[in-house]
């Protein structure tokens, strides 16, 4: 069960969601607006390096000074969501806040998480450029999309950082063979444009 195609290619369209908590003001520290709708941003106007465009925080810790880039699930596709956090996100703080649950703005919006249990994901650590996730055997239990959608929440997730170019998946300690949104089975690391296809 280690390895996996998608069932179906995903299409790569240029997509935006922003989304923000509409009571009260929660300053971000970055200059960022918020707004209390979902808006479309077109794609000419969408950096190249955020694959997709991201979304305005949906919740703000008190003392929050940076953002965290995270892609969620949307019609069977995945977008970028940013949420206020108090230190620069590293690679297992990212992976932690993919595992948490979603606020009541970003549910609102339709969003869902593919890794929709902490217990899929055991380990997270990185050295140079590159992240290891360790999986669970939870995880092979999920059906093949899902699996595919949880990957790219992952990998996109933890390439949007600075220091990550690449991303290692294992299970038991051992190397796991992936599934990409190509169709392919990657068995080393995979890399943002294994995944980009997945983009809404």
């Amino acid at each position: 069960m280690r390895k996996h195609a998608p069932t179906r290619p995903a299409r790569a369209l240029a997509l935006a969601i922003s989304a923000a908590l509409a009571a009260g003001s929660l300053a971000t520290g970055c200059g960022v607006p918020l707004q209390d709708r979902a808006t479309y941003i077109p794609p000419d106007q969408v950096p190249y390096d955020l694959g997709a465009t991201t979304a305005p925080p949906t919740t703000a810790p008190d003392a929050a000074t940076h953002l965290a880039t995270l892609y969620f699930v949307l019609d069977d596709e995945l977008v970028a969501v940013q949420r206020p956090v108090s230190t620069p996100p590293v690679a297992r703080t990212a992976v932690e806040l993919l595992l948490q649950p979603l606020s009541d703005a970003e549910a609102s919006l339709g969003l869902r998480r593919a890794l929709s249990d902490p217990t899929l994901v055991d380990t997270v650590s990185s050295s140079g450029t590159s992240a290891q996730v360790e999986l669970t055997d939870d995880f092979l239990l999920l059906p093949a999309r899902e699996q595919l959608l949880a990957l790219g929440q992952l990998v996109l997730t933890l390439t949007g950082l600075d220091e990550v170019a690449r991303v290692r998946f294992t299970l038991d300690r051992e190397p796991l063979s992936v599934p990409t949104a190509s169709g392919s089975v990657a068995d080393g690391a995979v890399a943002r444009d294994d995944y980009l296809p997945l983009l809404a």
